[in-house]
């Protein structure tokens, strides 16, 4: 869940050179409690410790494995 507007360029430099079989899925809140889910493209090797980064970077608001 994203809840700043400057965490997709943390999240590209966390996830560049991550190349490995998990997806990766964004969730945005809009207007009126509405959310919007956003893929990215390609795949990526999501191990625990990178979980753990990803859920620290500033404006990420919840990490989950699915």
């Amino acid at each position: 869940m994203l809840s700043d507007p400057a965490a997709p360029e943390a999240l590209r430099k966390i996830l560049e050179g991550k190349r490995g079989r998990g997806r990766v899925t964004l969730v945005v809140p809009m207007l009126d409690d509405a959310e919007a889910e956003v893929t990215l493209p390609g795949t990526y090797s999501i191990a625990g410790g990178l979980r753990d980064a990803i859920g620290g970077l500033p404006g990420i608001a919840q990490v989950e494995e699915i």
